[in-house]
Formats: structure tokens, sequence, C-alpha cells
């Protein structure tokens, strides 16, 4: 889900934010906003900017996603889709 949310916020000029991406994230999840709380996004996006996947823009609350983000975010929301998709599941 983390990296599904990720792949929706490449191209905003000017990054997302904290609240931002948690309102997405509460939505993939199925869950309110409310059960998934502010600090559980800040651990969140702590683990992306610690791996490189994300940075803060300087003297904001806001992110963008890296280079390497797009691609490692791309990737594995592409092998989860091809893994768990319906037709992967079908009888031959």
């Amino acid at each position: 889900g983390l990296l599904q949310t990720l792949c929706g916020f490449l191209l905003l000029p000017n990054g997302f934010s904290n609240s931002s991406m948690r309102k997405w994230m509460a939505r993939i999840l199925g869950v309110p906003v409310e059960q998934y709380s502010s600090g559980h996004m800040t651990y969140d996006l702590r683990r992306l900017r610690l791996h490189g996947l994300i940075e803060r823009i300087p003297h904001t609350n806001r992110y963008f996603v890296t280079e390497l983000g797009t691609r490692v975010a791309f990737f594995f929301t592409k092998i989860h889709s091809r893994i768990f998709s319906p037709r992967s599941f079908r009888e031959s």
C-alpha cells in the first residue's frame, strides 16, 4: 500500500505532505483516516526517507519522490499486481 500510494505522488510539482499521503494511505488500506494515525504516517515517511525513496524539501514539511523511489515503487507495485491479480489465480 505504501509504495502504491507513492506512485500517486510522483508528478506533484510541490511534493506532498504527511496529511495528504495519510489520507491516500487510509483510502488504499480501507480504513478511516482516524484509524491511520499521523504518528504511523510519520514513521512510514521516515522509513522511506532513510531508504532514499523520498527526500524532504528544505524548509518545508513536504517531500518529493526520488528517482530511486520512482523505480522501486513502480517495480514492486507491478510485481504485486502480477502476482496477486485475479488472472494469476485462475485455473488453466
